[in-house]
């Protein structure tokens, strides 16, 4: 896969569009409906199972995010996801059964998720593994256990990310 070109024009005709951005961190690009609002599903705003996310915004038609969401109907909850630089998010555990599509659109040598053995603790050694995602390839990172993402590097890390969880029976 190497259409990071077209998804960074994308991501930045997007922002353009759209801005301002409610959270220029995170933006969805699905949602329940085709004029959700672009922070519809973020952790703080979301108000309905993750599964429902899954109506490209009608602004995106066309686009090469339409391309994808369309490409991996298995996946939902598709938003755009920035760390900028010198920041980190907080280790965290997807529940089980969670997985995530990441498309690194932008990054840089010093950006890597880390997954962990258990929950760090201050009087505890961890086991740490840790992988940089290049541009170009297409990643399924397993996030069930506790991880998280950190941009050592100064310039902002983009990436296009959808979910799949658990089959509901």
């Amino acid at each position: 896969f190497d259409r990071t070109e077209e998804l960074s024009a994308d991501l930045f005709r997007l922002i353009d569009r759209a801005s301002p951005l409610p959270n220029p961190f995170q933006i969805s690009i699905t949602g329940v409906s085709d004029d959700h609002e672009w922070d519809c599903s973020t952790r703080n705003k979301i108000k309905f199972n993750q599964r429902y996310f899954t109506v490209l915004h009608k602004s995106l038609k066309g686009t090469i995010f339409d391309e994808l969401v369309q490409q991996y109907p298995a996946y939902y909850r598709w938003r755009l996801l920035c760390i900028p630089g010198n920041n980190t998010y907080t280790v965290h555990d997807d529940g089980p059964g969670n997985r995530r599509i990441h498309f690194p659109i932008i990054t840089n040598k010093d950006c890597f998720l880390c997954f962990y053995d258990s929950m760090p603790d201050h009087e505890k050694q961890n086991t740490v593994d840790h992988y940089h995602l290049e541009t170009g390839t297409i990643y399924e990172i397993d996030s069930s256990g506790y991880h998280t993402a950190v941009n050592y590097g100064d310039a902002d890390r983009w990436h296009l990310i959808g979910v799949r969880g658990p089959l509901i029976k």
